[in-house]
């Protein structure tokens, strides 16, 4: 095992990545001997059996908190108006 395995950023990278992916890629049926051995050889397989819906839930969270933050308004959407011309 490389040292570099064990890194935590790394490790939270790949599990934000492949959470999502590899569980949708199961979902619609696209793992199959193939896409399943490559998941596998990458250690990424077991996210096959992730429930998505807190997992999107988290990542909507997460989303939304960051918009908030880098948002002048807030994260609340304004309509400017024209002036009439």
């Amino acid at each position: 095992m490389k040292p570099i395995d064990n890194f935590e950023p790394k490790i939270s990278f790949r599990y934000l990545l492949f959470a999502r992916i590899v569980a949708i890629l199961k979902d619609i049926d696209l793992i199959g001997l193939t896409m399943g051995n490559a998941c596998d050889d990458i250690g990424v397989l077991g996210f096959a059996e992730v429930d998505l819906d807190p997992v999107m839930a988290h990542h909507e969270q997460i989303a939304t908190e960051i918009h908030e933050r880098w948002t002048p308004s807030g994260g609340r959407h304004h309509v400017s108006k024209r002036a009439s011309t």
